[in-house]
């Protein structure tokens, strides 16, 4: 009977655990200096270990945050009296960086911030081999910032260490139990997304600026869909960040290697072809059904716009949306969790996130779908109705916690 409790609780445990927590510390994609891309991610429960997935925007992001009293819920329980929440988190929580490329707005937070940065953790910076000889040529370079690496010009602080990975390799992330997979997309300079698998072999994808393989005829995207395609047969990919810097009137010759909704579309219903090939009696019309997929890096507009540009974004979305993914817009400081069912935010809002599904009940489309992301959508909302019901709750964890609580004091009596 012990073995069996004992069985029983670990299987209790694993199934509240697994899953990624997610800061977005900027959702932005240029323009606001205070709001560029980047996020923060762990597995949910490992709090002490967060990793960069683009640090265009650090302090600030997580500032916010905390100011939200957000970042206090993924403090460690050490006493950290000497540090503000903001710095005690940068400094000690999180453990490594990936950045996918050397454009600044995917960089800048990073840079600004690092020579403050603990070198206790030699935290490593993660990215292809050409960004992170960018880095270390032209960036930390003691010219424009002071180098904290290990190499390249004297004296070096031996804070982060530069770390250039081979593509389609997947190594450990130290100090985590996260291992990271680069694989090179096309962008207008070198560039990598990443693969983020934790301990329970559950994954998310992060994009940093990428270019749909239509405009240059190329099968980049294709590869890693044909490499993820499992992972979303068996429910183990949860999420997937793609940049949406423009809608869709922009025209490709002003895109400048970054996608819209036709083009994110696009490439979902070619991940959906991956996965229908590798799933027999499947359809595309359902195997993509419960995958998230954060739509990150959107352009504020300079002109004035009768709607906002998520609005617009998510608009686009839903209007073609044959597959059925749900689409994602983060909120600058507030965190998320993404599971194998959807995103749900971590606080109750007045206001609720816009989460795109593209259909009603009755299958019928909708010109904007705004729904609560702890909701199952049985309508499409009107643009005004973005306010979550009263009922809602976002709190998955503590009822897990609740759940697994009672059910353990159910197998000690028997």
């Amino acid at each position: 009977m012990q073995s069996y409790f004992a069985l029983v609780t670990f299987y209790l445990i694993l199934l509240a655990s697994t899953s990624f927590v997610v800061i977005p510390t900027g959702t932005d994609g240029g323009l606001n200096e205070g709001n560029l891309s980047g996020f923060f991610a762990a597995e949910n429960g490992s709090h002490d270990a967060f990793i960069g997935l683009d640090a265009g925007n650090v302090f600030t992001g997580l500032a916010l945050s905390d100011s939200k009293t957000f970042l206090s819920k993924y403090l460690s329980a050490v006493d950290h009296q000497n540090y503000t929440n903001v710095g005690w988190f940068f400094r000690n929580q999180i453990k490594a960086y990936f950045v996918s490329h050397s454009h600044l707005d995917h960089v800048a937070g990073l840079v600004i911030n690092s020579a403050d940065d603990d070198k206790f953790w030699k935290k490593p910076v993660i990215s292809n081999p050409t960004t992170i000889s960018k880095f270390i040529s032209f960036i930390w370079n003691w010219d424009t910032w002071p180098n904290v690496g290990f190499t390249g010009t004297f004296p070096p602080l031996e804070i982060y260490n530069f770390t250039a990975l081979t593509d389609g390799v997947e190594v450990p992330i130290a100090n985590t139990s996260l291992t990271i997979e680069l694989h090179n997309i096309t962008h207008t300079v070198p560039t990598s997304a990443a693969l983020v698998k934790n301990r329970y072999d559950e994954y998310l994808l992060f994009f940093g600026d990428c270019e749909a393989d239509a405009i240059k005829n190329v099968t980049v995207m294709r590869k890693i869909w044909q490499r993820v395609a499992p992972l979303v047969r068996d429910k183990k990919l949860l999420g997937i960040f793609l940049e949406a810097s423009f809608e869709n009137s922009r025209p490709d010759s002003l895109l400048f290697g970054h996608l819209t909704p036709r083009y994110i579309i696009q490439e979902m219903y070619h991940l959906g072809e991956e996965v229908v090939t590798i799933t027999p009696g499947s359809n595309l019309s359902s195997v993509l059904k419960d995958l998230t997929v954060v739509v990150t890096h959107i352009k504020p507009l300079v002109r004035n716009a009768f709607t906002d540009i998520r609005v617009t974004l998510a608009s686009q979305f839903a209007a073609n949306n044959t597959v059925g993914v749900k689409y994602y817009f983060p909120e600058q400081g507030r965190p998320f969790i993404l599971t194998s069912a959807s995103p749900f935010l971590i606080e109750d809002q007045a206001t609720a996130p816009t989460t795109t599904s593209g259909q009603t009940s009755a299958g019928n489309t909708c010109p904007v779908c705004v729904t609560c992301p702890t909701q199952s959508a049985t309508t499409c909302p009107t643009q005004s109705a973005t306010t979550c019901p009263a009922t809602t709750s976002s709190n998955g964890g503590s009822i897990a916690s609740v759940i697994i609580l009672g059910i353990t004091f159910l197998l000690l009596l028997i």
